[in-house]
């Protein structure tokens, strides 16, 4: 099973949330792989220079991806249009829009996140699962 997550879960992650944590450890059975969005790596670096996660964490972080979870990068225009039509059809920011269509290019069949926006995309064979309910 292909598991994505938003960048909202390595803030929770960051506190210390113990469904975060549950979370990652689960990605150890060898049936799960966790994906994320390229475009979280800079996220959870804007985060770090806004002064909302400390450094240390999030350099931890980064330094431990590539090892726990597939990295999906924009790589073609097609992505970029899928993104543009979550963009307009869901509702979804820009940069949301983006992570979005990247974790779907992944074929994942859920995705955590802290976000509202993200609850929009209803589409079979995708569980969006807001960790803050």
């Amino acid at each position: 099973m292909k598991i994505g997550f938003d960048t909202g879960f390595f803030v929770l992650l960051s506190k210390g949330n113990e469904r975060a944590i549950k979370l990652l450890s689960s990605l150890e059975k060898p049936d799960r792989t966790g994906v994320i969005s390229a475009l979280t790596i800079f996220e959870l670096k804007r985060l770090m220079l806004m002064g909302k996660i400390e450094k240390k964490i999030i350099e931890t972080y980064i330094s431990q991806i590539p090892g726990v979870f597939r990295v999906m990068w924009i790589e073609d225009i097609g992505t970029l249009d899928k993104a543009a039509k979550l963009s307009i059809g869901a509702g979804l920011s820009s940069l949301d829009a983006l992570i979005l269509a990247s974790l779907l290019e992944a074929e994942v069949e859920k995705i955590y996140t802290t976000d509202r926006d993200f609850e929009a995309y209803n589409k079979k064979g995708v569980e969006v699962i807001n960790l803050r309910r």
